[in-house]
């Protein structure tokens, strides 16, 4: 169905829940796949091309919903839209509003994500020190790194660059509820599926820069889409 059709202040169904889910989890990977292809044609992380990134993903979704829709499950409305946008909102907001204490991720975690929000290509440059954590940052995966960045650049508060962590939690949950109601009744699934996405290792750091949650969350989402297909 068209986008602007959809009914705006309906409350999501089943189908809806795990289409934001996935729209939630397709925005954090759409955000690092469009900033590491741009590092090949050094383009680095700018307030403009963090917005870029925002554009790009919202044009993606309109002209390619009705595939989505097919052969991804994703039901692209305004309705769904919005709650999305909502979820991301809210975990740049909780995100915000906390420090981060912990040492790694005041460390190498939080030295990388400003590095790379100053301008930093690692493509086609590595830092020039010899301390550790110079070592870590150019030799360690920058996934998480790079959403960071993304939220730190395009809102100006570095603690917004954790905000990943809380996304996934929304997502990991929007998608586990309407799996386990199959099963369970509401009240039962909605238990699971909050045990499930708020488990110890995001409760231990998802107030901080370091990406075992996002891992712990990426996880459990895979492992419900591939029995949800069984």
């Amino acid at each position: 169905s068209d986008v602007c059709s959809s009914d705006l202040w309906k409350w999501p169904g089943d189908e809806d829940w795990q289409s934001i889910g996935l729209l939630l989890l397709s925005f954090v990977c759409f955000i690092f796949c469009f900033i590491s292809v741009g590092y090949f044609f050094n383009i680095t992380i700018t307030y403009f091309s963090c917005l870029a990134v925002v554009i790009s993903y919202a044009g993606t979704l309109c002209l390619f919903r009705n595939w989505l829709r097919s052969y991804s499950g994703i039901h692209i409305s305004l309705s769904n839209i919005l709650w999305s946008a909502f979820s991301v909102l809210l975990s740049v907001l909780i995100s915000s509003l906390f420090y981060d204490y912990s040492y790694d991720g005041q460390s190498y975690h939080g030295e990388a994500i400003i590095q790379l929000a100053n301008g930093w290509n690692p493509v086609y440059s590595y830092l020039p020190g010899q301390t550790t954590i110079d070592v870590v940052i150019n030799h360690f995966p920058k996934a998480s790194w790079l959403t960071g960045a993304f939220f730190y650049k395009l809102t100006g508060c570095f603690e917004s660059a954790k905000s990943a962590n809380t996304i996934l939690f929304f997502s990991s949950f929007f998608i586990a509820l309407p799996f386990f109601k199959k099963w369970f009744q509401n009240k039962t699934a909605l238990i699971i599926s909050l045990l499930l996405s708020a488990n110890p290792i995001f409760l231990n750091i998802y107030l901080s820069n370091m990406l075992d949650g996002q891992a712990a969350s990426i996880d459990r989402k895979s492992t419900r889409l591939n029995s949800s297909h069984l």
